[in-house]
């Protein structure tokens, strides 16, 4: 697709890909696409690009990347759980992780992530089914968060506090969360799914050396593009070597939308969701 930009009173010339996409519902909604790109329109392609839900986007290349079709299913959650873990945590064999949505998209992938990492996973869910699919895929343990006191149960499950809390859920499960580090523990912040951003207590990282870390991929990707070619070539290489099992996500038509929307907004959704035009 050839485009324009203006910048002052002249007009550049700009050329622009044109995708086929499938939308996938990741954390940001119409976050995540997936389909054919450009000239030979059979490859498969999936990127990045804030926007709404379509059948077809004009994105800037440097979001895109080449997938196989199955990879693109997965590639967002579990390069978010690598992203987080790997880089930004620099979680350690041994060491305990409270997932929190672990029955969502990037809470399920940290739940896997983090056992083949040799982490002891603790996974906090809502409902019976997203908490029995978390312990199929590694958790040692799970808290149901309609229930339980989450700090009080992280702490007895691990032995005193877990070292890492993995946050995508916000809210009051966030302190809970913060509560439940054991001293120099951090918490991963990755964003805000239950609606409310928290106010964190600063005395509680403060008293017992805690950490709050900020994990967003999108935003690192911009200035680290070789880095996260090769950390994409990592998850996939765990993948396909058998010690990652990414989910099959759930599949809506597009003229579905307002459905698949409903059904994360009443929780009913385990896993990930993709909208099919």
């Amino acid at each position: 697709m050839l485009g324009y930009l203006r910048s002052g009173n002249k007009r550049i010339k700009a050329i622009w890909w044109t995708l086929t996409i499938v939308t996938v519902l990741s954390f940001l909604i119409g976050f995540s696409f997936m389909g054919s790109m450009g000239r030979n329109a059979g490859d498969a392609r999936q990127g990045n690009s804030l926007g709404s839900i379509n059948s077809e986007r004009v994105t800037n290349p440097m979001w895109v990347r080449y997938l196989g079709e199955a990879q693109q299913r997965f590639v967002q959650s579990y390069g978010t759980a690598w992203f987080a873990l790997h880089r930004r945590a620099r979680a350690q064999a041994g060491e305990w992780l409270l997932v929190l949505g672990a029955g969502g998209g990037i809470g399920l992938a940290a739940v896997d992530v983090g056992r083949a990492m040799g982490l002891h996973v603790i996974a906090a869910a809502s409902s019976e089914a997203k908490r029995e699919l978390a312990l199929s895929y590694g958790a040692e343990a799970t808290i149901d968060t309609s229930t339980e006191d989450v700090k009080t149960r992280a702490k007895e499950l691990s032995g005193g506090g877990v070292h890492i809390v993995y946050d995508s859920v916000g809210g009051a499960l966030a302190e809970a969360g913060l509560r439940a580090l054991r001293d120099d523990g951090q918490l991963l912040v990755l964003g805000f799914a239950g609606g409310e951003i928290p106010k964190l207590p600063a005395n509680q990282i403060l008293l017992r050396n805690r950490r709050v870390t900020g994990v967003d991929w999108g935003g690192w990707v911009g200035g680290h593009q070789k880095e996260n070619a090769a950390m994409l070539a990592e998850v996939l290489t765990a993948i396909e070597a058998g010690q990652l099992r990414p989910v099959e996500p759930k599949a809506y038509p597009l003229a579905d939308v307002a459905v698949a929307l409903q059904d994360q907004v009443d929780r009913r959704v385990v896993g990930k969701s993709v909208l099919v035009p």
